[in-house]
């Protein structure tokens, strides 16, 4: 998507933006700058980011819309609980969703490359390999912060543990951003939209089998791809924590997978995907045997669509009819993933 009119964000309101000009030079000068540039924005209906050039190095803002105002409080407190995997803020305003970040560097999308397309299949193994350590060093990050559940959801981390699952998708059902897509170009049909419906004896069994995993509910990035990844040294650093939420673990495999198969042109279920399933689930199999963790990845990964439709009911308030039909559409292609076969 391109960059957006300010009015759709509050980046065109002066005294909110002169606010954060404000903010960001009285931060940047108490951290020792006395070269402050121009923060360039870039303007988006779920943020607001922008970076800004200093004597110290180039430093980036980033604004939060209330529905993921958590986040600079959460990476904060993922600086402290797992030092060195998350950017660590140089200034924070968790009140208004502000915060103020070094730059991380290459990202890992960089580093593989822009395009998207189909490789030859040497090269696909070998770049969905590239994946390797950095879903080892994620699923670590995972496991570390499982015990701090409670910690996460006093920050305002939204709780889509699997037992929360059927009552969020009950709201998605009926809201007024899904019903408007049921017959709408790029929505959903009313025959999708009584199937849902009907699926939800089906959903809430799924759901009860999760709840049930020895694995325990911990922390889910909700969009980890390639350009969400720093490469660090030998090291990986996870940034663009806004969609997160308090999940079963392998529920981020969801968009992980999808974004490896696009780039390579993997269908689901190739060698390639399964192979890098595996590496991410090895950490657990101490815990439970392989095949109950595979049985649990695709559980977590179909119930995942229901996340990432909460995902983008997120935006700024300013955000209008027009976007926030886009933003339905999204709603209801998520949703209607559901619909796809029985996980086993």
């Amino acid at each position: 998507m391109e960059d957006l009119p300010g009015e759709l964000s509050p980046w065109g309101d002066p005294a909110w933006r002169d606010s954060v000009l404000l903010w960001v030079h009285t931060r940047l000068r108490e951290l020792g700058a006395s070269q402050i540039g121009d923060l360039q924005p870039r303007i988006r209906p779920w943020s607001v980011t922008g970076r800004v050039l200093t004597d110290r190095g180039p430093v980036w803002f980033k604004a939060n819309p209330p529905g993921s105002r958590f986040e600079p409080a959460l990476m904060e407190a993922l600086s402290r609980w797992v030092p060195g995997r998350v950017l660590a803020p140089l200034a924070i305003d968790p009140d208004r969703g502000w915060s103020l970040l070094p730059d991380g560097g290459a990202t890992l999308g960089e580093k593989l490359g822009a395009s998207a397309s189909a490789s030859a299949s040497a090269d696909a193994s070998a770049g969905v390999r590239s994946w390797d350590e950095p879903l080892r060093q994620y699923a670590a990050l995972q496991r570390a912060v499982s015990g701090r559940v409670g910690e996460l959801a006093g920050l305002g981390v939204p709780d889509l543990r699997a037992a929360r699952l059927p009552e969020q998708f009950d709201a998605l059902m009926e809201s007024a951003q899904l019903r408007a897509q049921v017959g709408a170009a790029d929505g959903i049909t009313a025959g999708q939209y009584a199937a849902l419906g009907e699926l939800r004896p089906t959903l809430a069994a799924w759901c009860d089998r999760l709840a049930a995993s020895v694995v325990p509910p911990s922390l889910d990035h909700s969009d980890l791809h390639d350009y969400q990844v720093f490469v660090s040294g030998d090291g990986y650093v996870f940034f663009d924590w806004g969609d997160a939420s308090i999940a079963h673990p392998f529920t981020s495999l969801l968009v992980t997978l999808r974004a490896v198969s696009a780039r390579y042109g993997l269908a689901a279920g190739s060698p390639e995907l399964d192979r890098l399933r595996e590496v991410y689930l090895e950490p657990w199999t101490a815990e439970r045997p392989a095949a109950e963790l595979r049985a649990d990845a695709r559980l977590a990964m179909r119930l995942g669509a229901i996340g990432r439709a909460i995902c983008w009911q997120r935006a700024f308030p300013e955000a209008g009819r027009q976007l926030r039909n886009e933003h339905g559409k999204a709603v209801a292609h998520w949703l209607a993933r559901l619909l796809e076969p029985a996980p086993d």
